[in-house]
């Protein structure tokens, strides 16, 4: 043995094992492969979730080419309808729309449904498919 000098102290004795300070602190954390299970895990918490909102409560998807085609019956009143508005009936696209609404300003409004004719882009057979859409006065809607 060895005399001890003033301050050092005998580690005769005493076992060797890590710190009880740094052995907790390995306990907090998870290793790689216990990240990635615990990973793993939550995605299929969340999958599981997912489907069962989307199916179990009644939530279905819906086939749009088996759903029953709806139409809807409207008028649009030719010296009024903006662009968006001849824009939804049938066979008159954005730029016929907009060539309807720029000849009216230009030239006043249409004394009469056939005179969309004057308009350049409504040809005889595009005015006879739309005419059951539009109408000119109220007194042509009561009339109807």
């Amino acid at each position: 043995m060895t005399p001890q000098s003033h301050g050092e102290k005998s580690t005769e004795g005493q076992s060797k094992r890590p710190s009880s300070t740094a052995s907790n602190w390995d306990a907090l954390f998870l290793k790689r492969t216990e990240q990635t299970a615990f990973s793993m895990l939550w995605v299929a918490v969340i999958a599981g979730c997912i489907w069962y909102f989307a199916t179990a409560r009644g939530i279905r998807t819906i086939d749009i080419d088996t759903a029953p085609a709806k139409t809807a019956q409207f008028l649009v009143e030719i010296n009024s309808a903006s662009k968006h508005e001849f824009d939804c009936l049938p066979g008159i696209g954005p730029k016929t729309a907009a060539a309807i609404t720029r000849w009216r300003e230009e030239h006043g409004p249409f004394q009469s449904i056939d005179s969309l004719i004057d308009v350049p882009g409504v040809s005889e057979r595009l005015l006879e498919k739309v005419k059951p859409f539009l109408y000119h006065d109220l007194e042509q809607v009561t009339q109807r």
